[in-house]
């Protein structure tokens, strides 16, 4: 039978060796890990900026298509041809335009003058 010859000094250096060995494979283990994750919320972030333009885009043709078709819908010769064929008017034998500023200056002078009294 042979006995192993260690002295008690070599077994706890042992046990470090191992111990930092292993310390050190966990704290790299660790840092690549916050790595990762923080890499994948970036590829998250990254995506919902992308699908956020796409949206927008998507919203802005929208909005340009509905402001075309307003205008379009509000423009003069449609109103008065809506005005002619489907509500049956005639059109005026002269023409009157007011000035609404005008007016309504007017009336807040009237009003003015009314209080003060």
């Amino acid at each position: 039978m042979q006995i192993s010859r260690t002295t008690p000094r070599e077994e706890p250096r042992e046990w470090l060796t191992w111990s930092l060995a292993l310390g050190s494979f966990a704290a790299v283990s660790l840092l690549v890990l916050v790595f990762l994750c923080q890499y994948a919320v970036l590829v998250q972030n990254h995506y919902r900026v992308v699908a956020l333009r796409d949206h927008q885009r998507k919203l802005e043709r929208e909005r340009d298509l509905m402001q075309l078709e307003l205008q379009s819908l509000s423009s003069l010769e449609r109103v008065e041809s809506v005005a002619t064929r489907r509500l049956k008017m005639v059109p005026p034998l002269h023409r009157e335009v007011l000035d609404l500023r005008k007016i309504q200056v007017r009336q807040q002078v009237a009003v003015g003058s009314m209080a003060k009294n």
